[in-house]
């Protein structure tokens, strides 16, 4: 079985500046093709 991990980048992700909706929209993505998302990273 495959894992889907997720890393995103940005200093406003990180910080909260801005929410990270895509994140959310992949996770749901992968979901419904069987792949769980595993783990999720954010770096700046």
């Amino acid at each position: 079985m495959l894992n889907v991990e997720m890393l995103s980048t940005g200093d406003e992700v990180l910080h909260g500046q801005i929410v990270d909706t895509n994140a959310a929209w992949l996770a749901d993505f992968f979901f419904n093709q069987g792949l769980p998302l595993t783990r999720r990273n954010t770096v700046g």
